[in-house]
Order: structure tokens, then sequence, then C-alpha cells
């Protein structure tokens, strides 16, 4: 019996110490990774030659998670001073040291809201996570840095035609927002029936984009005087407006969409639309009228929407800008006539930043 014991013990012994050597550590945070910022990057300008260069401003340990795992290290901005609540992120990255495009870093800070040739101060942290599990993850300590960002300039196209009496040295510009050669922006069309080119230099007609007679939606390229001058793109819709107009160079492609915003909301009973007017030359939307102020009641307020329809959505307001339709209902305080301008666009104007509004009781 004491030899059948002493085996069963022999036993348990050999699988518990089997089990232990075998059970891969379990992966949790243990030390945070420390961010260092390079001397020259603690405080710089980017100017029109950094502009176009590959950096390496931060660099970092390796954050240990008591396991041998996989690490993703995402670099992120906010301002100095920021909870990082919404901040903007510069890359993710396995490495240590990471190269990084001056541009990149350029337009984060900008996405912060930062004034190109202006003085940004900046928060900067690396948030550590396991590759397979994002969940478990760790932060360095913040680091503040100190940036004048580049202003870069936008590629622009002209669009001529019908819309300005065929006038090549006053064509309306469409910028390339996005910096992929996707030149976009709204465009008034005084007719109901129009028709556009795109040049490519103002005051010249080559080189030039017309309509394609292959491709429906599509695009002809004219690189000099000497080929074939395309026909111009022919657009319809059932009443004079303004027009949210996309050209596409790399696919040679364009998208011309009706887009009329207007203001629906209590004081219409949530039916007829009070539209605004487009002002191309600032790139803001002005609307005046009556509003009810707030009473408590869930049908108060109003929204935005596009061409008199909730096909797109009803855009409300959240965190104070112009949000689709999880953005709640826009309140103002008491009933009046109020001026309401809008920035609907892909990028800040003078006084206003994308997606942002301000109402004014009159």
């Amino acid at each position: 019996m004491k030899k059948i014991l002493s085996v069963i013990m022999m036993a348990v012994l050999f699988f518990s110490g089997c089990s232990e050597e075998d059970t891969d550590p379990v992966a949790m945070p243990r030390q945070a990774s420390s961010l260092t910022i390079a001397d020259a990057y603690k405080n710089f300008v980017v100017d029109k030659d950094l502009i176009t260069k590959t950096i390496k401003p931060f660099s970092w340990t390796a954050a240990d998670f008591g396991a041998a795992v996989v690490v993703n290290y995402s670099v992120q901005l906010d301002v100095k001073g920021g909870k990082f609540t919404e901040p903007k992120e510069l890359l993710t990255t396995h490495a240590l040291k990471p190269e990084i495009k001056a541009a990149d870093l350029n337009s984060a800070i900008l996405a912060l809201g930062f004034k190109p040739e202006q003085t940004a101060n900046v928060s900067v942290r690396v948030l550590a996570s396991v590759e397979n599990a994002p969940n478990i993850l760790q932060t360095s300590g913040v680091v503040n840095i100190t940036v004048v960002p580049y202003k870069r300039k936008l590629k622009t196209i002209y669009a001529v035609g019908s819309i300005n009496g065929w006038d090549e040295e006053k064509g309306f510009e469409i910028q390339d927002v996005k910096q992929a050669d996707v030149f976009e922006g709204y465009l008034n069309f005084p007719t109901s029936t129009v028709e556009i080119k795109f040049l490519k230099v103002k005051g010249s007609w080559a080189p030039q984009w017309g309509v394609s007679k292959d491709k429906e939606g599509g695009l002809t390229y004219r690189p000099t005087e000497g080929n074939p001058d395309p026909d111009p793109i022919k657009y319809s819709s059932d009443k004079p407006g303004v027009a949210y107009v996309t050209v596409n160079v790399p696919k040679l492609t364009y998208t011309i969409e009706q887009r009329n915003w207007g203001v629906v909301g209590k004081m219409s009973d949530w039916g007829n639309d009070t539209y605004f007017k487009y002002d191309p030359g600032t790139g803001l939307w002005t609307v005046t009228l009556d509003l009810k102020g707030n009473t408590g009641k869930e049908n108060d307020g109003f929204k935005f929407r596009l061409n008199g329809n909730w096909d797109k959505g009803g855009y409300g307001t959240k965190d104070g800008k112009i949000a689709d339709k999880e953005g709640g209902n826009i309140q103002v305080a008491e009933d009046g006539n109020y001026t309401i301008t809008a920035n609907f666009g892909l990028q800040d104007v003078e006084g206003y930043k994308a997606n942002q509004f301000k109402i004014v009781k009159n």
C-alpha cells in the first residue's frame, strides 16, 4: 500500500513540474517605454526643405510585457496639456527609432488645429500594445515639443465653362485637399444645365480635362494645344444651386453631386428646409432665419441636411462641430432671428475650421 501511495505522489509531482515548465508566461504590463526626443526636434521649424525629408525625431525603450510578444508602438500627438482623449496618431511600428516623414508630422500637427507658420506646443507619447491582444497596453510618459508647421500649398485646378462665361483667366479653384491628386470642392451652378472643363493652369487651355466619349463619368486629358480639344462635361439638375465636384486625375474620372445645404427643425415642424447661400470667395455657407428656443423637449432644435431629404442623414452637432446623424439636435437658448454661418468643406477657411459653424442672434 505504501509503495502505491509513493508512486502516486511521484506521478503528481512529475506532472506538476511538467505543467509549470510548459505553461507560457501571461503577457501583462510590466514596464512602459521611455520616450526620448532628439535634441534637434525639441524646438524646430518645418520649412520647404525639411517637409520633403524623412526624419527620426523620436525613440523609446522597449516596453516590457513579461513575455515574448510582438509589440506595436503608436506615436500619438495632442495639444500640450491635453488628455489624449482624441489624439492624432502619427504612425504605428515595431521599431524603437522609426523613420517618419516630416510631411506626415506636419499634417498631424495641423490636424490638431494649429495654424501653419505659427508656434505649436505639442505633447507626444508612445502607446505600446501586444499585437494579438491590443487591449493589453501601456503608455509612456508625455514629452512636449515646440514646432512651427509648414504651410504647404495645395495643388489646384480651375473649373471653367458656362459657369463663368468660358473665361480661362477667371476659373474657379478646386484643390487637392487630401494630397492624392484628387481635386474636390463646391461650385456655384447659376443655371440648371451647365458645361464645364478643368484647366491645369489658369489662363491656359492646355493642359486641360474634358469629358470622355468612351466612359461614363470619365475624363479625357489634353496635355498640349496640339492635341484634340475634348468636349465639355454637361451636367443637368432640377434647378440651379451648388454642386460638389470631384476630379480624380490618376483614374481620369469625375463626379458632380448637387449639394444644397438647408436647415430643418422645430421652427418648421421638421418639414420644409430653409437653404443656405454659398460664397465661393470665402468657402462659407450663410442663412438667416427664425429659430425656436430650447424647451427641453425631444423635438427641440434643428439640424442641417442636404437637398431637403434625409437620404444622407441629418447633420447635428457633436463636440461643437457638425456631425452626421449620430449628432444631437442643435439648440438655441431662446426664440429669435439668427444668422448661421457654416464651413461644410474639408479644409479650414478664414475664421472657421472644417465642419465648424457659428450662430449669431440678430
